[in-house]
């Protein structure tokens, strides 16, 4: 929402390669001058731009083999349970997008490979003009069997996530990715025998 001019402004940038598979992305968290984003002022463009260019270079660039949290893991994140507004889809889009970054496979069907990361949002009642705020997010196996979890607690202005959440639904995934990474990649690392 544009606060005295200025407005906050998510852009994703999508690195492809030339037979169209994604590569890479990287989400672009800015505030600018509301006006001239809306007319899109070159100035304003080329400011945007050159804040985003180090890390879409990093993308680009050759630094070699390098471990990344989730690689081994595959995933399907379902749609979020109990969410106001449009918390489901915006809070279940932003956890696929932090686990990507983490080099988690996301599938969109159930496989017996796939861990499901399921989040549920609670949200208690008001106090004091502020609703308490619980987000779970649980990883199961594909038989639907518990294998860990992270929980998020806050309060939020009341009614605030009634509508749009916007990007509050990109902070809570991204503080909630790692943890969930983090139980992805052990279930991958574990002997299928073990498991």
């Amino acid at each position: 929402g544009p606060v005295a001019g200025r407005s906050k402004v998510l852009i994703l940038w999508t690195l492809s390669d030339h037979e169209g598979d994604k590569i890479g992305e990287y989400l672009q968290h800015e505030t600018v001058d509301l006006r001239g984003w809306q007319t899109a002022r070159p100035a304003v463009m080329a400011d945007l731009a050159s804040r985003a260019a180090e890390p879409i270079a990093g993308l680009i660039q050759d630094k070699g083999a390098v471990t990344t949290p989730g690689q081994g893991s595959i995933a399907e994140v379902r749609m979020v349970e109990g969410a106001p507004g449009d918390g489901a889809t915006s809070l279940t889009r932003a956890m696929r997008f932090y686990l990507q970054q983490a080099k988690v496979k996301i599938v969109d069907k159930p496989t017996p490979e796939a861990l499901i990361v399921q989040g549920s949002v609670e949200i208690s009642v008001p106090r004091g003009g502020a609703q308490p705020i619980t987000i779970t997010w649980r990883v199961l196996r594909p038989d639907g069997s518990e294998v860990g979890k992270v929980a998020q607690n806050n309060a939020v202005p009341t009614g605030s996530l009634d509508k749009a959440w916007g990007d509050i639904a990109f902070l809570i995934a991204e503080a909630a990715a790692p943890g969930v990474t983090r139980i992805l990649k052990r279930i991958a690392d574990t002997p299928a025998q073990s498991r």
